[in-house]
């Protein structure tokens, strides 16, 4: 695991093509990359100028919007961060393993994950964790982030995707509600009803197994803040 400070920029107002201020609610298109020196850099770019080539680069790309107006704290755009999630397996820099792993923990979190077992191999440890209503396993590397560097990446994390839902106070770590739609899915495709029942009770036990890994992956952050934001990830103190 690198320990290396994380160097990030942040997200831009406008395209970084044609240089466009986006309007609020503009939908546009969001492309993380590293760059020679291992630092993490995002591009905002514009439906217009987005282009199939971009898609295709291999750098890590989610569809999103700009939110100037706050009303009530930003929501996170959980579909986003899934979707940099599952494009990160393909990515063996050690930051970007680093990253995923938070990822991963915060998607537990929010029931998008559901943890299977833990396994260990090559000198390392591992997460097998998978999507609701799906028996595919998926394979995360561990890592032992101490308090410092895991308030660095939450840092990170803050201001790459600032103005999509990052807020100040977090459920990786404490006591936080699940998602209130239950769905966990719109990026299933597949529709709740009364045959999914026993799953659906299934995956909320594992959801209970998920949320104690977190809560001791976070340690020694603080827990129990009493924090009512839905979808949030935390500030250090």
């Amino acid at each position: 695991m690198s320990q290396s400070t994380w160097k990030y920029s942040r997200r831009h107002p406008s395209c970084v093509d044609c240089e466009r201020e986006f309007a609020d609610g503009e939908a546009h298109y969001s492309v993380l990359r590293v760059d020679d020196t291992a630092a993490l850099l995002r591009d905002d770019v514009c439906k217009a100028c987005w282009n199939e080539e971009r898609e295709g680069s291999g750098d890590l790309w989610w569809r999103t919007r700009r939110q100037i107006e706050r009303r009530g704290g930003l929501q996170v755009d959980m579909e986003a961060l899934e979707h940099v999630f599952h494009q990160l397996a393909e990515r063996d820099e050690p930051r970007l393993r680093e990253l995923r792993y938070v990822l991963c923990l915060l998607l537990m979190r929010k029931r998008r994950l559901l943890l299977g077992r833990a396994t260990r191999r090559k000198g390392g440890e591992y997460m097998l964790v998978r999507r609701p209503r799906r028996k595919e396993e998926i394979e995360v590397e561990v890592f032992d982030l101490g308090t410092e560097r895991l308030d660095e990446v939450r840092a990170m994390l803050q201001s790459l995707f600032e103005g999509e839902g990052l807020t100040e106070e977090s459920q990786l770590t404490g006591e936080g509600e699940p998602s209130a739609d239950g769905s966990v899915g719109a990026s299933d495709g597949d529709n709740s009803d009364d045959s999914d029942e026993a799953d659906e009770a299934d995956e909320a036990d594992e959801a209970d197994e998920a949320d104690e890994v977190v809560a001791v992956a976070s340690e020694p952050a603080d827990a129990g803040d009493g924090s009512e934001g839905r979808q949030d990830l935390p500030t250090g103190n």
